[in-house]
């Protein structure tokens, strides 16, 4: 991935948790608290200047209200046709379902670390 594409994407993730922040009433520091960094850390994720590695990621999203812990929306990834009533009902789905989706993030944090290891093989290594 080219660094203005890591920038962009840090950029989107940044604004979205801001959003989710603010919405929420939240603080940096309840953030930080929530998924066991420090606040300068959050600081730099919200900011849009550091890009949060996937495991954070899924911990922001849980933190935030996503039981399932996808990060689709945090990437900006949109959800073609959900209406906001089935955007609850699909929330409210999550959240009685945690257990049984448990299992199903275990596998798709296996197959996001993975994308994850191919996108850093990608980043040019600076000459020494």
């Amino acid at each position: 991935m080219a660094q203005n594409d890591t920038q962009r994407l840090a950029a989107v993730i940044g604004s979205h948790i801001c959003r989710e922040l603010r919405r929420l009433g939240e603080t940096h520091d309840w953030l930080a608290s929530q998924i066991q960094r420090e606040r300068a850390t959050v600081g730099f994720y919200v900011n849009g200047l550091r890009l949060p590695p996937v495991n954070v990621l899924v911990r922001i999203s849980k933190a935030l209200g996503n039981a399932r812990g996808s990060v689709d929306w945090l990437l900006g990834i949109p959800t073609p046709g959900l209406s906001e009533g089935a955007r609850r009902v699909a929330e409210m789905y999550d959240a009685a379902t945690e257990d049984i989706t448990h299992s199903m993030m275990e596998s798709q944090m296996s197959a996001l670390l993975e994308a994850e290891a191919r996108l850093k093989s990608q980043i040019p290594r600076p000459a020494p």
